[in-house]
């Protein structure tokens, strides 16, 4: 009992000096179950996937901390869910479709955004989910990568803007096998530009069929 009081003062004392985050304080009381009630996200299209509703603030602050943070609470409480969803499509998909391969890839980011936060979040999604994914799906952090340091995505106001800022910033940098299924993550997908970009790309190397998952849309 005396050591879970000095525990609690300690813990008291570290926020009082260091004030955690508001997301960070959005997402600390969530639990898996929790998660499984927040809204779902509206239905896209056949070849991408998002589980949940990016307007939800608790969703906003778990991405928030993913993406700017590396907060591997937050990770760990998406990666579950997220893994469970590519598991099922997987398996649908390759019930009537034989692949020779099957790659996991994460969206690739700018070098300002590596440069200033320190890591891909991509990766780092990507790097939780692969121990949670058959053995036969195999992670390939560096065949996809982003050539132009192009300008965020939601600075830019209309989806017009958005594709030109996009066109052709994404090379592949190893041909890909044939009969290749490629299972591309990212953290939000909104008018779908990044995504369809990496997808032109993936398809000139020679990828049969790509399926896109995210945490939000």
């Amino acid at each position: 009992m005396i050591f879970r009081f000095i525990a609690h003062i300690i813990s008291t004392c570290i926020n009082w000096i260091f004030p955690p985050r508001k997301s960070e304080q959005t997402i600390y009381p969530l639990s898996e179950k929790d998660i499984l009630l927040f809204p779902k996200a509206k239905p896209i299209d056949t070849q991408t996937h998002a589980l949940f509703s990016y307007k939800d603030p608790r969703v906003t602050s778990l991405i928030w901390e993913i993406k700017y943070h590396k907060n591997i609470r937050a990770l760990s409480l998406i990666t579950p869910l997220l893994a469970d969803v590519i598991h099922a499509e997987y398996s649908d998909k390759t019930l009537f479709e034989k692949y020779q391969h099957c790659i996991l890839l994460p969206v690739p980011s700018t070098n300002t955004r590596i440069n200033t936060y320190g890591y891909v979040h991509t990766h780092f999604i990507c790097e939780a989910l692969t121990p949670l994914l058959p053995s036969n799906i195999t992670y390939s952090p560096n065949v996809l990568q982003k050539i132009k340091d192009t300008p965020q995505q939601h600075r830019l106001k209309d989806r017009h803007a958005r594709l030109k800022n996009l066109t052709r910033s994404h090379i592949v940098t190893t041909n890909i096998l044939p009969h290749t299924l490629v299972i591309l993550i990212d953290d939000v997908t909104t008018t779908g530009t990044t995504l369809t970009e990496a997808r032109r790309a993936l398809k000139e190397a020679g990828a049969k069929d790509i399926i896109a998952f995210t945490i939000a849309h």
